[in-house]
């Protein structure tokens, strides 16, 4: 499923994050060139526990879940 800037236009208006942005300055910032649209293929690792936060993503579609391992070595969906 290819999506575009538009969907992430139209997922961006309906956050939280994305309330009380002008027109203008959404469109200034998915013209920027360090906007990227990315897809993930399902059960992806998209990053890991302790990581640094490099980037800010937007969820246009689909689902994510957030995995824990304990201690005991079962997996946790929190």
């Amino acid at each position: 499923m290819k999506i575009d800037k538009g969907a992430v236009r139209a997922a961006l208006m309906k956050s939280a994050i994305g309330q009380g942005i002008s027109d203008a300055a959404i469109n200034t910032l998915l013209g920027a060139p360090s906007v990227h649209v990315r897809e993930f293929a399902e059960d992806s690792m998209i990053f890991y526990a302790g990581d640094m936060p490099k980037e800010l993503c937007i969820l246009v579609s689909g689902k994510v879940a957030i995995r824990q391992d304990t201690l005991s070595g079962r997996e946790i969906y929190v």
